[in-house]
């Protein structure tokens, strides 16, 4: 409503402004004009259209909200959720001892909740913080389990 309200208002500011002296404007020469050298007047604003005639506009796009983790269903709410840290809305924060491939430091880990459809929800999991451990997964929640369905370093 605000949008086509806005754009009435610009349409009948610019019809009603014209173009100014400094302004110029396209227009095509007619046949008798290109042979006898005259130049044409210059063409005035198209008319402005009335706001009623527009289709109404919405602000919001055609997209769902995204879920909330009150939404699953309790199938889902398994040990498996619990335990990988998926109930968890805010990251997680783990300190690293050490090892051959990953080194002294503080990992942080979060699940954020994508879709829930067919039974199942859809979470994308991120690691950050120590260059050799950061990655994102896609994992899939299932009442039996979660799946890994994607890993991307």
């Amino acid at each position: 409503m605000r949008i086509t309200l806005l754009l009435g208002c610009l349409v009948a500011l610019t019809a009603a402004a014209g173009c100014s002296k400094n302004q110029t404007q396209a227009t095509e020469k007619p046949a008798s004009v290109a042979t006898t050298g005259a130049t044409a007047p210059p063409a005035s604003p198209a008319p402005a259209t009335p706001a009623a005639d527009k289709p109404a506009t919405t602000d919001q796009p055609d997209t769902k909200p995204a879920p909330k983790l009150a939404d699953l269903p309790p199938n889902l709410k398994n040990d498996a959720y619990e335990y990988f840290g998926l109930s968890n809305d805010k990251p997680l924060q783990y300190t690293m001892s050490g090892s051959a491939s990953i080194p002294k430091g503080t990992l942080t880990c979060q699940a954020t909740l994508k879709a829930i459809a067919d039974g199942k929800a859809s979470f994308e999991y991120t690691q950050k913080g120590i260059p050799s451990a950061e990655m994102t997964n896609t994992v899939s929640l299932e009442p039996n389990g979660i799946y890994i369905m994607s890993m991307a370093p």
